[in-house]
């Protein structure tokens, strides 16, 4: 038995691993929130939790709140940028689908399926920034263009992305019972979880970026 659990606590353990990694994705997501309280900082917050989590799977990270609070400060200027781009244009897109909503005819049916498609687009092309910002050094403007094109050529993998990242809204809309019933768990790994589901399904996109540049 004492064997047992020697082997169990080997920090080389497969076992002590996944463990130690779950650890880490709660401390991280506590993180996140932390820093996200203030709306504006979601920007910097995120791109720090990508890096951290980029970093976790190749395991180069240096402890995960100093890595997260080393990633959080070199990206603060553009993570508030990108905060304020965000804020920007789902802000403007919602109102516009709020107002769509109201109206009666045709061309505004036609307009409001036309926001919705850009709502889609839209979170699809941040989640892609928001894991370029964490890997590559680019302006504001070329991580914009660079995920748009990867999003249209890597479309059945963002959809796959995409339904990743609002799983959660959805079933909070849809199925509000199901979250009350599992609130400790997603405000402990909610958004750690996810980012890092993410980060692995577009691993394969980002490497063949880092080959070509």
């Amino acid at each position: 038995m004492a064997a047992d659990m020697k082997e169990i606590l080997n920090p080389d353990n497969k076992i002590a691993r996944i463990l130690t990694k779950i650890c880490d994705l709660a401390v991280l997501n506590i993180i996140w929130l932390l820093t996200s309280i203030f709306l504006v900082t979601i920007g910097p917050s995120t791109v720090a939790l990508f890096t951290v989590i980029e970093k976790m799977r190749s395991d180069t990270e240096e402890g995960i709140v100093r890595t997260y609070i080393k990633a959080f400060k070199e990206n603060f200027k553009n993570g508030m940028f990108l905060s304020l781009a965000c804020w920007l244009f789902f802000g403007i897109l919602v109102f516009d689908m709020y107002l769509l909503h109201k109206a009666a005819g045709g061309l505004s049916a036609v307009m409001y399926g036309g926001c919705v498609t850009l709502l889609v687009l839209g979170v699809m092309v941040f989640i892609y920034t928001f894991e370029l910002a964490a890997i590559f050094e680019n302006t504001i403007k070329g991580y914009f263009i660079a995920a748009l094109k990867l999003v249209v050529c890597n479309l059945p993998l963002s959809i796959l992305v995409l339904a990743v990242n609002i799983c959660i809204p959805v079933l909070f809309f849809f199925l509000p019972e199901v979250i009350s019933r599992f609130a400790a768990v997603i405000l402990i790994f909610g958004g750690s979880s996810v980012a890092y589901v993410s980060s692995y399904l577009l691993g394969g996109v980002m490497e063949g970026l880092k080959v070509k540049s």
